[in-house]
């Protein structure tokens, strides 16, 4: 008896420990929350229907995908950069607030962007950028771009044929784009509560078997 009562003890104790240990879990990023199919093929719809280049970045600035986004940038041209300088003047606002719901930067060749805050749980978890566009009666004349010609990555004769290719947005068009961006933010801020929901549901789950076979285990 003395054996057996001391045994019990013995794996008592054990189970104990192990339930005050729980396993780790692997950590959600916000990738898994945001870089969802379901959320790429709203953003591909919204470029079909404006034209206009858009991304989506997480809460580090770090991109996650994007659509239409053209060479001709500075940024892109000199640099060799992954994203427009627009862009990264934008992401800099993703841990801050904004006034209005969204955000708007334009870089010194004239290039616009808007960042639209992805809100998750009361947190900034990403931002929908729209971009490299021109304001209508704001297009920069060709000498706007003359510091350009100095570098070796620019060909100037396809100069002309890139910048057509940069869109132009006339007041009620901006409006709209503002209006559908600030719609789209919460879709995807929708989707992506959703997401995180499942999985916490799934790594709650999976601490639970982990538990469960380390216990038993250890009890064989």
């Amino acid at each position: 008896n003395r054996v057996l009562e001391k045994r019990n003890e013995e794996l008592k104790n054990l189970v104990d420990i192990n339930l005050n240990k729980k396993p780790e879990s692997p950590s959600i990023q916000t990738s898994d929350i945001l870089a969802k199919q379901e959320i790429e093929s709203l953003v591909f719809k919204f470029f079909q229907q404006y034209k206009v280049p858009s991304a989506v970045y997480d809460k580090d600035g770090k991109l996650l995908f994007s659509i239409g986004w053209k060479r001709l940038c500075s940024n892109l041209v000199k640099n060799n950069a992954a994203t427009p300088c627009c862009e990264e003047g934008v992401t800099q606002f993703i841990p801050i607030k904004p006034a209005e719901k969204y955000y708007h930067y334009q870089c010194t060749h004239g290039f616009n962007a808007l960042g639209f805050p992805i809100e998750i749980k009361n947190k900034t978890l990403g931002m929908l950028v729209v971009s490299q566009f021109f304001k209508y009666g704001e297009i920069p004349e060709p000498d706007a771009f003359k510091d350009w010609r100095h570098d070796q990555h620019f060909n100037e004769e396809s100069f002309s044929d890139l910048l057509s290719e940069i869109p132009v947005l006339k007041p009620t068009e901006l409006e709209n784009i503002i209006s559908q961006g600030t719609l789209l933010a919460e879709m995807i801020s929708f989707i992506g509560t959703k997401n995180l929901e499942f999985y916490k549901r799934f790594n709650h789950q999976l601490e639970n078997e982990q538990l469960f076979n380390a216990i038993k285990s250890k009890l064989d």
